[in-house]
C-alpha cells in the first residue's frame, strides 16, 4: 500500500509542474488525498478495530 500510495502521488504531482493553474491544484489535491487516505488505512482502522468499536466488526457465530 506504501508503494502504490508513492508511486501514484509521485505520478501525480509530475502535474505540478505545468503552467496550468487548475492541473497544478488538482495533483497537489490528489497527492495529499492519497497521503491522507495511506495514513487512515495504517493508522485509523487498525486503531478503530482494536478498541471497542471493533466488536461490530466481528463476525457472528450462529
Amino acid at each position: 500500500m506504501i508503494l502504490t500510495t508513492l508511486i501514484c502521488s509521485g505520478g501525480l504531482l509530475a502535474f505540478s509542474f505545468s503552467s496550468f493553474m487548475p492541473i497544478v491544484r488538482f495533483s497537489w489535491l490528489m497527492a495529499s488525498l492519497l497521503g491522507v487516505a495511506l495514513v487512515g488505512d495504517l493508522v485509523l482502522l487498525p486503531a478503530l478495530l482494536a478498541g471497542p468499536l471493533g466488536k461490530w466488526f466481528t463476525p457472528r457465530t450462529t
